[in-house]
């Protein structure tokens, strides 16, 4: 009697075990998967899916969910159900398991909300996925206001008929079910920088709107619109970017840094002979030239004819030495 009692609460216990990996108010699911949405922020139009009756749509959140507020479900009833509607029944469940695929039948779920469906050629149901949102019920629009949190996926969308006596043509009419993300209306830039190579890596300081921005590591969130980008570093040029930001979507904003250090261009007539500091400059440098800030002396020699001038270089700033020859031949009386 002894090892009865203790084989039926080995049993109880495995039972218990067993019932609570499932939501308590889960029930059995038997249903036809038609398609699965995996909603993605970077398409905000959603995934389009056929149905029928008793059959059904799983949703999966992704991994990034830094711009979705909401999940929207948007159902077009086929003509063969008009004046039928109610009818039919949609209804939602959370915390499906296992995930829907079209490979099951029988699946466990949360149920999150059943109704018949409106005498309409659309509807549009809204279901928040973050505590502040701004989702709103309206004439178009139901919003459920029940929070699905990232452990309440995959959902799953199902069809049933509530009464029996459906004629062919109902029983065979296709629903088209668009899922889709509801973003907020924010945005965000990302920036990376680049030290030309062999240069040593400094700090540098990320300013949007004229806002410094502490963190940049991440992503920057802001709200969607026109926003100037300025990079800022040490011995190195300031750099502007303009761009707009969109909704949903993380702009990335790279930048090549370049040093600020005076730069010289030169030009002279073939032949002539230019010394910086008392040191020649080859005439592969005279295109462009990197010199340190200070007073510096150029000497620009053709031939006999030599001109020398002095001059102070500032940071950030190109200078052009030009050396031209005129030659003057005028008549007299």
């Amino acid at each position: 009697m002894r090892n009865v009692s203790m084989l039926a609460v080995t049993v109880m216990i495995m039972l218990l075990g067993f019932t609570a990996v499932l939501p308590l108010d889960a029930e059995g699911i038997r249903t036809r998967i038609t398609g699965t949405v995996r909603i993605d922020p970077t398409r905000p139009d959603g995934e389009t899916i056929g149905l029928r009756f008793n059959e059904a749509v799983g949703v999966l959140l992704p991994a990034d969910t830094l711009f979705v507020q909401g999940i929207e479900f948007e159902l077009r009833l086929p003509k063969a159900v008009q004046g039928s509607e109610s009818s039919i029944s949609w209804t939602v469940y959370s915390s499906v398991d296992p995930d829907p695929s079209g490979e099951r039948l029988d699946f466990n779920g949360a149920r999150i909300i059943s109704q018949p469906l409106p005498a309409r050629v659309s509807m549009v149901i809204q279901i928040p996925v973050v505590d502040r949102h701004e989702l709103r019920s309206g004439p178009f629009v139901t919003v459920i206001p029940k929070l699905m949190r990232a452990g309440d996926f995959p959902l799953m969308f199902k069809l049933a008929p509530i009464g029996k006596g459906f004629g062919p043509s109902t029983e065979s009419a296709e629903f088209r079910l668009t899922v889709r993300p509801v973003l907020t209306d924010e945005g965000g830039i990302s920036v990376s920088c680049a030290f030309p190579e062999g240069a040593e890596p400094v700090p540098y300081s990320v300013y949007i709107d004229d806002k410094r921005v502490e963190d940049v590591a991440g992503p920057i969130v802001l709200r969607k619109g026109a926003r100037v980008v300025r990079v800022s570093a040490e011995g190195y040029r300031e750099e502007v970017v303009s761009l707009s930001v969109e909704a949903g979507a993380i702009s990335k904003v790279s930048v090549n840094l370049v040093p600020d250090a005076p730069r010289l261009q030169f030009e002279a007539p073939t032949g002539s002979i230019i010394s910086l500091n008392g040191v020649p400059v080859p005439s592969e440098s005279f295109d462009e030239l990197a010199i340190e800030p200070g007073e510096h002396t150029v000497v620009c020699r053709i031939g006999d004819y030599t001109i020398t001038r002095k001059f102070v270089a500032v940071r950030g700033k190109t200078y052009r030495v030009i050396m031209s020859v005129e030659l003057s031949i005028q008549a007299g009386p």
